[in-house]
């Protein structure tokens, strides 16, 4: 967990053995992020730009925030925060309406490539920004955005449909943007080694089992262009429902328009329906807690993204779920930590 400072260039500049505290969240469906804490002396190299990068770690963190503290013993500190590399996509905007419609992967890499691969100001280019896809699934969608932030959009399409997303840094100080689906360790499938958690097996140390039904939705209605009685209004729902069983929440997506009906209505309507699917949200039961990575190596066995089995045999509950998020954890006297959040 030692962690490397590189220069705006990537040239290495220090690695800090002598920190305070640090801490490394790995995330699956949004940007990971860090904070390291350490002594004043290093304010030299703990300054806004740098990266941080832990060994044999392909992620790298970007500090964007300093902060100076002085305890009750006049002990003097600096904590830098920051994002991991694929927050660059968060300098970006969709800076003109843009109308996707495919197969999800391809539709993300279309947002991407026309704000920041390839965009038509070339001002917006990120250099050296590239991207991959190694996702099989045939899942499409349709739709279309105008002035949306473009990480925050990459994230909420790939939370709705179950896709992963990272960036590293390439031999050629490149950022290879990347999108993913986990690797199934469960006991549903028999392919892949199983990875299980469980206090039976001594490695769930602590953990916490949550059902949450408070913002549950089913059915969104989007509301599209136009004014009053002759606004287009579109229901959206994975699985409509009625009754009582039916939880309804309102879209205003009124910046998505047809340009004069130069698209279609059935297309129009198709790409606010898409819309809506990314609001709605199911009854959701996860599991949470510490686990002991001794005999499972995370990074290794297996990776933030990964279907593994959780188990707690106290209360009968044996789960196949993603590992969503991993915080890691270090203390000055050489605690090591792994918090991990397992999916919903």
């Amino acid at each position: 967990m030692t962690p490397t400072i590189l220069g705006a260039d990537f040239t290495r500049i220090a690695e800090i053995d002598d920190f305070i505290s640090f801490i490394w969240t790995t995330r699956f469906y949004t940007c990971g992020d860090f904070e390291l804490c350490a002594g004043i002396s290093r304010a030299d190299v703990l300054v806004i730009g740098n990266y941080v990068q832990r060994k044999n770690d392909d992620h790298l963190g970007i500090i964007e925030t300093i902060k100076y503290q002085m305890d009750e013993e006049r002990n003097e500190m600096i904590i830098a925060s920051g994002r991991f590399l694929p927050s660059i996509l968060a300098r970006r905007v969709i800076s003109t309406q843009t109308q996707i419609s495919g197969l999800v992967a391809e539709c993300i890499k279309a947002l991407i490539d026309e704000n920041a691969i390839a965009p038509t100001v070339t001002a917006r280019q990120i250099p050296g920004l590239t991207f991959t896809s190694s996702v099989t699934s045939t899942e499409e969608m349709n739709t279309q955005y105008t002035g949306e932030n473009l990480l925050d959009t990459v994230s909420s399409i790939c939370e709705t449909y179950g896709i992963g997303f990272d960036c590293t840094l390439g031999d050629n100080n490149d950022f290879d943007f990347l999108i993913y689906e986990g690797v199934d360790r469960s006991y549903n499938q028999s392919e892949n080694p199983y990875v299980i958690f469980s206090d039976q097996y001594d490695n769930l140390l602590i953990s916490e089992y949550d059902e949450d039904f408070s913002a549950y939705v089913t059915d969104v209605l989007v509301g599209g262009e136009g004014e009053g009685i002759n606004r287009t209004m579109i229901w959206s729902a994975k699985d409509s429902q009625s009754g009582l069983n039916r939880y309804e929440s309102f879209l205003d997506a009124s910046s998505a328009v047809s340009n004069d009906n130069i698209i279609t209505q059935e297309t129009y309507e198709a790409q606010l329906e898409g819309l809506g699917l990314e609001q709605v949200t199911e009854y959701t039961t996860a599991f949470s807690g510490e686990v002991d990575f001794t005999g499972v190596e995370l990074g290794k066995d297996i990776n933030v993204g990964d279907i593994c089995s959780v188990e707690n045999t106290r209360w009968g509950m044996l789960i196949n779920t993603r590992l969503v998020e991993a915080i890691e954890s270090v203390s000055e006297d050489g605690t090591y930590s792994a918090v991990p959040t397992f999916g919903t």
